[in-house]
């Protein structure tokens, strides 16, 4: 999805975005890739959250190939719900934008907004 002068991507059906696909088991080892170009220093911040229980914020490792990635081992079962906080600069300024889904309960590809509250995680 191209927003202003990046392009943020991002599909939870692809492995090239997160793996394993599907339901995880414990002990599975978790992939999340977010793939951003033309933005200048952008910052990823990945927002889990377990069903019943608070957020957490784990800042994205910059690959440096265009991807921020995070992998992680689950040690619970249960639903967990995510989205991204992307923070850049864009012409001097700095932008704050928010990638998720905008419907509730889909995966796939996803939508970029200024607004936290258009997305679902």
């Amino acid at each position: 999805m191209n927003y202003r002068n990046a392009t943020i991507t991002y599909n939870s059906f692809l492995e090239e975005y997160k793996t394993p696909f599907g339901a995880i088991k414990i002990g599975d080892l978790i992939r999340i890739r977010l793939k951003i170009e033309g933005a200048e220093n952008p910052e990823v911040t990945l927002v889990l959250q377990k069903e019943g229980l608070g957020e957490e914020y784990i800042l994205m490792e910059n690959t440096n190939d265009g991807y921020h990635e995070h992998s992680f081992t689950s040690n619970q079962t249960g639903l967990y719900f995510y989205y991204f906080k992307v923070n850049y600069k864009d012409y001097n300024n700095q932008r704050t934008v928010y990638v998720g889904t905008t419907s509730l309960g889909l995966g796939g590809e996803q939508s970029i907004k200024e607004n936290l509250w258009d997305i679902f995680p």
